[in-house]
């Protein structure tokens, strides 16, 4: 199964720091400016940044899971011993 395949280890890694770095950016966003509207973030290099990352993690992730042998193949199971 994906999740568990070792080559989805930095997958997991860059998104859970994409999501902090989301989380606190935000956060402090609406820390200083909650009464009143927002800034636009609309052309903010952080925003940028974070997004094209979350974007190379998709291509990534498509191509881990394209790659039949790492994720569909599962290995078959173990004989059952007969030292019963």
């Amino acid at each position: 199964m994906f999740p568990f395949v070792k080559k989805a280890r930095p997958f997991y890694a860059v998104l859970t720091a994409t999501l902090f770095i989301n989380e606190a950016y935000v956060l402090y966003w609406l820390d200083k400016y909650y009464p009143k509207p927002g800034p636009n973030l609309t052309g903010d290099p952080v925003v940028i940044a974070v997004s094209a990352i979350n974007l190379l993690m998709l291509f990534y992730a498509s191509i881990v899971m394209w790659d039949k042998r790492t994720w569909l193949e599962t290995e078959p199971p173990p004989p059952p011993s007969e030292t019963m």
